[in-house]
């Protein structure tokens, strides 16, 4: 079965859509966006899996922005708990919360590996790697290891997809920044040594 050209997302549509459309109309002026805000008034946003396929960078640029979106819609819930957390001590919604940290996580990851390969879009992908790395010590606060653990092999999975060298160079030394970020330096360093590893095959 085809996947659907659009999914209904009512929130994205009406307080993601604009965001991303000022940044498509930047990076590519030439990109006709009216169809897709006709649609976003209606409620709707183009399925960012059904144009990850698509072999136009805008719209490869459009798929990376829309996972980069979900992304940021989860955070902003997961900051919330964590919030709560620090007042209350207490945690809600359990089950939910470990759905939103996963599904956060393989949001960010899906907008990094499309935005890395544009170059237009490169610096956004730089820019979102470090939220992925601080997604480990907030699985952590909140008692999920085990998801703690699943994202950080995905970090370092992600080290070795980008096509190049140096985009492969940049996103690790980005992972690597987060980490220093929130002091967990000895998996900064293990991320720097990848680095290091990666530039010497280039010489």
């Amino acid at each position: 079965m085809e996947e659907e050209r659009w999914i209904k997302s009512v929130m994205i549509s009406n307080k993601g859509m604009p965001e991303i459309i000022k940044v498509l109309k930047e990076k590519y002026p030439q990109f006709d966006t009216t169809g897709i805000a006709e649609k976003a008034k209606e409620g709707y946003i183009p399925n960012p899996f059904f144009l990850e396929k698509s072999d136009k960078e805008e719209e490869k640029a459009l798929a990376g922005l829309l996972h980069r979106e979900q992304a940021l819609f989860l955070l902003s819930y997961i900051q919330l708990v964590l919030e709560k957390l620090f007042k209350e001590q207490v945690i809600e919604n359990v089950e939910e919360i470990e759905k939103f940290l996963v599904v956060s996580a393989d949001a960010l990851a899906h907008a990094i590996l499309l935005l890395i390969e544009l170059p237009k879009m490169k610096d956004m992908a730089l820019e979102m790697a470090p939220a992925l790395s601080q997604l480990v010590p907030i699985c952590v606060m909140l008692k999920k290891e085990n998801i703690a653990e699943e994202i950080l092999t995905l970090i370092f999975a992600l080290t070795d997809k980008p096509s190049a060298i140096e985009n492969k160079v940049d996103l690790t030394e980005a992972f690597a920044r987060g980490f220093e970020e929130i002091e967990l330096i000895n998996i900064a360093n293990e991320l720097r040594g990848i680095s290091e590893k990666i530039r010497s095959e280039k010489r």
